[in-house]
């Protein structure tokens, strides 16, 4: 399993400010023939291109494995969220299969 959580972390301390908090871009997946799962990150506004966000990530140390390609981030109209402002895994995960299912 790919510690999504641990990216999307990462991801979220390189783009947001402290006093940011608009939820601006979250990790997800969907199935991969190749390598099991693609990692997705889905996002309303980035200040860097992906390509700084995938170096940022490489130099944290982050495996190679769990950076997500440059074609991989995907801009959407908004962030699935509850009413209590917490990420809506079930809305976000509805959105990924929706939107990308079947799309390699």
């Amino acid at each position: 399993m790919v510690p999504h959580i641990n990216i999307e972390e990462a991801i979220q301390a390189f783009i947001q400010t402290d006093d940011d908090e608009e939820v601006r871009a979250v990790v997800s997946a969907v199935p991969d023939e190749k390598k099991g799962e693609r990692l997705l990150v889905l996002y309303t506004k980035l200040d860097h291109t992906p390509q700084e966000i995938c170096d940022h990530l490489a130099e944290q140390g982050m495996p190679n494995l769990w950076i997500p390609g440059r074609d991989s981030f995907i801009q959407v109209e908004s962030i699935p969220l509850l009413g209590t402002g917490k990420l809506d895994l079930k809305g976000l995960s509805d959105l990924v299969k929706n939107r990308f299912a079947g799309k390699k």
